[in-house]
């Protein structure tokens, strides 16, 4: 499986890194362009979620992109530096019995 990533600050400007990436990693990987073009969106939603809420719009703070694809499979991981994990804590992970 090949791998590629981007590491940038959560700056709006900064998402035409992650598009390069992208279509470098469909170059090889070939998915049809209607197919292509829903990841683009999703990517991007995501992405712009991780900036606003995730980082808080801190171009202190970052976000990596990484893409694994092979000639079947194509994983886009996303990871923000958001402190999400704090609240989690305070939820009841339990679930009712049935």
């Amino acid at each position: 499986m090949k791998r590629i990533s981007v590491e940038i600050k959560s700056i709006k400007k900064n998402y035409s890194l992650v598009e390069s990436l992208l279509y470098k990693a469909n170059e090889e990987f070939l998915m049809p362009e209607s197919e292509f073009c829903n990841v683009m969106i999703a990517a991007s939603e995501i992405i712009m979620n991780a900036m606003v809420h995730g980082n808080r719009e801190s171009g202190e703070k970052k976000i990596r992109v990484t893409v694994e694809y092979d000639k079947d499979v194509m994983k886009i991981k996303i990871l923000d530096e958001g402190s999400w994990l704090k609240h989690v804590k305070d939820l009841n992970p339990k679930l009712p019995k049935i």
